[in-house]
């Protein structure tokens, strides 16, 4: 389920960065200069930035999968509200969505849906992204 998460909170992070820049395609700068920090591979990093970009189902979490995986990994309300843009109404609701229709977890994705080698690299390009929001 950490695993999922990580890649919920890339993705986020991705489309996030992306609008933030009004969808300009010198993020992919950004993108690259973090790469080569992290020695991550840059070719399929932008694979994944293209699967968020044209909404992938398989990559794109749904809201009460995110909130599910939050709520059972203790992530903050506060946390979820920046960087998720829920409020904490739609937190609860989404959550008690996913705890009353357990069909729902069919659907989720609550563990890894890249490969091995795709989740190594955004692992990699996650931990560089993290040591520079410390500095």
């Amino acid at each position: 389920m950490a695993e999922r998460y990580l890649e919920i909170k890339f993705y986020f992070f991705i489309l996030n960065l992306i609008a933030k820049f009004n969808y300009d395609i010198n993020v992919l700068g950004i993108i690259e200069a973090l790469c080569y920090l992290g020695n991550v591979d840059v070719v399929l990093i932008k694979r994944l930035i293209k699967q968020i970009r044209e909404r992938d189902t398989m990559f794109t979490p749904v809201n009460a999968e995110v909130m599910f995986i939050c709520k059972t990994l203790k992530v903050p309300v506060r946390y979820i509200k920046k960087h998720y843009g829920m409020s904490q109404c739609k937190q609860e609701s989404n959550y008690k969505y996913a705890v009353e229709h357990p069909q729902i977890y069919n659907t989720m994705s609550i563990h890894k849906v890249l490969k091995d080698e795709e989740f190594e690299e955004l692992k990699k390009f996650m931990i560089t992204l993290d040591r520079i929001q410390k500095l």
